[in-house]
């Protein structure tokens, strides 16, 4: 990092903190929850120094500002992808390398089974741990903190979504309701 750039506000705690407790590295977070549900926050209190994150919002960060383009999600999520892999890869040429381990968020909302199941299939593929983190709250509340103008009515079909279609009952799953592990 040259003098003059912008840093992470969370890794600049971090640095002044010295909080690299470990509990992350290695492990592949996934996070799955609807919009405002409280995922993005989550992931910015509870990464470490180093962590690598990835998410289909960072597409539509422009010029200083989120300008989302729905005709554009398929690129989004292909992106998202992209650096999911990419980060993948790194961790594995770090470990080999060194014996550094990082954290690895991915932060979509990963209703359906079938969108988080390439996420899992490729920390099985390379030996990683993973854990989906699953973001409970109350539609209300969701739909007053969301930030991305996603509609009410597409957000109560999110929520429907999540609480009638249980992932795998072999996957790595920890629960969050409003912020507390439950």
């Amino acid at each position: 990092m040259k003098r003059g750039d912008i840093m992470d506000p969370y890794e600049a705690m971090d640095r002044i903190t010295g909080r690299a407790t470990g509990r992350n590295k290695g492990t592949i977070n996934i996070m799955r929850g609807i919009p405002g549900s409280g995922k993005s926050r989550y992931v910015r209190v509870n990464r470490e120094y180093g962590d690598l994150s990835c998410s289909a919002n960072d597409y539509f960060l422009r010029g200083g500002g989120y300008h989302f383009d729905s005709s554009k999600l398929k690129e989004a999520h292909a992106h998202c992808m992209w650096l999911f892999l990419k980060s993948v890869e790194r961790e594995q040429s770090e470990r080999v390398q060194n014996g550094g381990k990082c954290g690895i968020w991915v932060d979509n909302t990963g209703i359906h089974a079938w969108e988080l199941s390439p996420y899992v299939a490729i920390a099985n593929a390379y030996g990683t741990p993973y854990q989906i983190i699953e973001m409970g709250c109350e539609l209300e509340l969701a739909l007053s903190r969301q930030k991305h103008d996603v509609p009410g009515a597409t957000v109560a079909q999110m929520h429907h979504g999540i609480q009638w279609q249980p992932l795998p009952s072999w996957w790595t799953v920890k629960k969050v309701w409003n912020g507390a592990v439950v």
